[in-house]
């Protein structure tokens, strides 16, 4: 059974691409069958970050009914490893239709794979918040600063309540409250609903139950762990749960070396503290899902 892995951020300059290709890599190196999917629609650059310049074929090629699957179009990096490259920013993936979006969403659960790192577009967009919410597991990115854990805050609140909209299809005024309005707890936005729906509380509530994204702050130095802390506790008085994981990837002149030479890091310097943090975080995944 495949296990998809959304990669997420609340604003772009995290490094959410950088950990999303380097966990790719690093799970490969592990022995697991991964495909690295490059959802960032507009700002895809996973193929840069592998020295892959000019991909000879896209998501754009899936989209546009070039190919008929993803497979198709899957490019392979290393051993274990394949990259489906990002689309171009043009209005029909920059507006993806829900056809669209099922049709992909169907073919990316189908991937011949162990795991699958789906790199979301950072954002509260509604197609970054449904990839994000689609996959089995979720990794959230930031940065320390206090602008970037704020933003990724909102992030996870909007995602999770984007899911929840979900039990309310048919019910298009509860979707648009939801939409419009804004809420303290999870606890809140459960009551909002029993009130517009009695005897929805327990269905809105099993939509989001299994949602504990792991936590990944990118770029840590010394005396910034405060912002961190804070981030951690308003999640859990948000969400209702303590997040399931914490990993911190140090400031590292060895990942702007890798970036530059167009490689993972985890591959130009497997022994640097930023490879280290990042090959744990391979590890506690694997354990999480069961596959170590």
């Amino acid at each position: 059974m495949t296990i998809l892995i959304s990669v997420g951020s609340g604003k772009g300059g995290s490094g959410k691409s950088f950990v999303a290709v380097n966990l790719a890599s690093s799970l490969a190196a592990k022995g697991k069958h991964t495909v690295l999917i490059d959802l960032d629609i507009g700002g895809a650059n996973d193929h840069i970050l592998f020295g892959l310049l000019n991909p000879t074929v896209t998501l754009e090629d899936f989209l546009s009914h070039k190919v008929k699957s993803l497979e198709e179009i899957i490019q392979p990096i290393a051993k274990n490893l394949g990259l489906i490259a990002g689309a171009g920013n043009n209005l029909q993936t920059a507006n993806m239709p829900y056809a669209t979006k099922g049709r992909l969403m169907r073919h990316v659960m189908s991937l011949d794979a162990d795991i699958v790192i789906i790199d979301i577009g950072a954002g509260s967009h509604y197609s970054s918040l449904d990839f994000f919410m689609f996959a089995d597991h979720q990794i959230c990115v930031t940065t320390p600063e206090p602008a970037a854990v704020l933003d990724l805050f909102r992030f996870i609140k909007l995602a999770m309540i984007r899911k929840m909209m979900s039990a309310f299809i048919a019910h298009n005024q509860v979707s648009k409250a939801l939409r419009t309005m804004d809420f303290d707890s999870k606890e809140a936005v459960l009551d909002f609903a029993e009130e517009r729906e009695p005897g929805c509380r327990d269905a809105v509530a099993k939509t989001v139950e299994a949602f504990a994204p792991h936590l990944v702050v990118n770029r840590v130095v010394n005396g910034r762990k405060l912002n961190i802390f804070k981030l951690v506790r308003m999640l859990h008085d948000y969400m209702g749960v303590a997040l399931p994981g914490l990993t911190e990837i140090p400031e590292d002149e060895a990942v702007l070396d890798a970036v530059c030479s167009y490689l993972p890091v985890v591959s130009t310097a497997p022994l640097s503290p930023a490879s280290v943090s990042i090959d744990g975080l391979a590890d506690k995944l694997l354990k999480h899902i069961g596959l170590a």
